[in-house]
């Protein structure tokens, strides 16, 4: 029984195309680049900012699997730009420039950028 399950389970998977795609991995990136623009937003004193590292190690751990899951995926085919062209058609801009305006709060707050400088800088690795 349990065999019939986990057979069916890769079935469906299979025709529901369930598999990576640089279009997946785009959106999950765009994810975490939000989460961490919230994270970073909500920096604002010395214990907020202590309480942000671990969660910004986390986003950065995450940002490492994207990278190895893009890899994974090889040379993007035209048909992969395709969809993904189309697919950012009607995405927003996305938080870069907010997460660049924090970037410049926190550092221009000495004891901010003393805190988070080692984490943030995982993000950028």
């Amino acid at each position: 029984m349990k065999n019939r399950v986990i057979a069916m389970l890769i079935l469906i998977a299979a025709l529901t195309g369930c598999g990576d795609s640089f279009v997946k991995v785009e959106s999950d990136r765009v994810s975490l680049k939000k989460e961490y623009l919230a994270v970073l937003a909500s920096v604002q004193d010395e214990d907020s900012a202590k309480a942000a590292v671990p969660k910004i190690e986390a986003i950065a751990a995450k940002m490492d699997e994207l990278e190895k899951r893009v890899k994974a995926l090889g040379e993007p085919t035209e048909a992969d730009m395709k969809q993904m062209m189309e697919s950012m058609k009607d995405a927003d801009t996305g938080p870069e420039m907010p997460i660049l305006k924090e970037h410049s709060r926190i550092a221009n707050n000495r004891a901010l950028r003393n805190i988070l400088a080692p984490a943030m800088n995982k993000i950028n690795e």
